[in-house]
Parts: structure tokens; sequence; C-alpha cells
């Protein structure tokens, strides 16, 4: 069963696709702090993989892309199948994992070495959802299992 306070939330976290779905635009628009933050790193990945990619040259650096991409998505399969025992996000959702879970986790970086919310009583609300999808997942997985 899910709360009320999930309608209370900006609509990036509900699952519905923004209007202006750019990267900095996206951003933005879920939060000015934290999504000038988030603008700002994309700009500096932007620049540091150009940077990146000029020192090393194409044929070195898209082996050096292929190699983190692979370590990394290693790395977030196991992690998810060791620590969490469930599948990853990606599976359920591709837009929540590639946009969404990116951003919770920066807001998650910011509430917890800032205190930082969007608005009063945020991570209060956010972090109950989350209990209530670990409660419903784990009841499914029982219900499944039996």
């Amino acid at each position: 069963m899910r709360s009320a306070a999930k309608d209370d939330l900006p609509e990036i976290f509900l699952g519905y696709e923004r209007k202006h779905n750019r990267v900095g635009g996206y951003h933005l628009c879920s939060g000015f702090y934290a999504g000038s933050l988030a603008a700002l790193l994309c700009l500096f990945c932007w620049i540091s993989s150009s940077v990146l990619a000029s020192l090393l040259g194409f044929q070195i650096a898209w082996k050096v892309v292929l190699v983190v991409q692979l370590v990394s998505w290693t790395a977030q399969f196991v992690g998810h199948g060791a620590f969490e025992r469930r599948a990853p996000a990606l599976l359920d959702n591709i837009l929540q994992a590639f946009i969404m879970a990116p951003f919770f986790v920066l807001f998650e970086a910011l509430h917890n070495f800032f205190g930082y919310e969007p608005y009063p009583g945020f991570h209060v609300r956010v972090t109950s959802m989350v209990h209530e999808e670990i409660e419903d997942y784990r009841n499914t997985k029982g219900e499944l299992l039996s």
C-alpha cells in the first residue's frame, strides 16, 4: 500500500517524463541547488572526458572507456546480487536507472553530508517510500517463492 505522501513529491520521483528532458534542464527542474550541482557535474564530466580523449587519442580512449564501462556494469550487477539480493533498476525501468537513480544518489549524498532537502520533510517522505517499496518487494518475493 502506498502512502498519500507520494503524491506530494515532484514528478521526477514518480517516474513521469519531464517536458524538458535535456540533462541540465532536467536536473534544474528537480531542485535548483541540487540540479545546478548535477548540471555542473555533467559539464565537468563532458569537459574532462573530452580532455582525456584528446590526450590519449581515439585509438586508446575508446578502449579505456570500454574497460571502465565493463568493470562498472559488472560491479553494478554483482553488487546488486551480493548485497541487495535483487535485480538492478535497469531491468525494471531504463529511465529510472539512467536518469532518476543518479539524481537520487546525489540527493542522498547532499542530505548525508550537508543536510540538504529541496523542501522540508523531503528526506523523510522519500525514505518512507523506499522502505515501503522494499517491504512490497519482500512480500511479493515471499508470495512467489511459496
